[in-house]
Formats: structure tokens, sequence, C-alpha cells
């Protein structure tokens, strides 16, 4: 696969993931942002498929969200694949 298209997939997948989560649990994006030690307006790109955390902030999001940084990675389909088999 086309590594843009490869990493633009990624950021949606993230996007999609951290949305669910964060609405899942009530979390703002300034409350997803103090916990993770990262900024609001990087919570607000990274839900809009605008950036791609690295793996320390990924981790951060993930442990803050209760999930594992492969859970924000992994695309719907994987996640229903999942719960299937």
């Amino acid at each position: 696969m086309d590594m843009i298209l490869s990493k633009q997939i990624a950021k949606e997948n993230v996007a999609a993931n951290i949305r669910r989560l964060m609405d899942d649990r009530n979390l703002t994006q300034v409350q997803l942002a103090d916990a993770a030690g990262i900024s609001q307006p990087f919570v607000h790109k990274l839900l809009h498929g605008k950036a791609l955390p690295n793996a320390v902030d990924l981790r951060n999001v993930a442990e803050v969200l209760g999930v594992s940084s492969d859970d924000l990675m992994e695309s719907s389909l994987e996640r229903k694949l999942r719960k299937i088999g």
C-alpha cells in the first residue's frame, strides 16, 4: 500500500477510535489533553485526522482511555473480526 495512503488510514483509524472512546467515557478534549499530557489543539487535530501521535503520546492517550495503543490504531473491521473470532 502507498505509504501516504497508509498514513492517512492510520490517522482516520486513530481519530475514529479516540472519538468513540471519548464519547463512551464522556471525556472532553480538554480533559483528555490534560490527562494525557498533550495540548487540546493536538487532541483536536487527532480527532479530525490531521495528525498522528508519536509512540509516547499514543501510549498516554490509550492509557487515559483504558485501551492499548494497538486498540487505538485498529480499524473498525479489525475490531469486529476480533470480537467474532
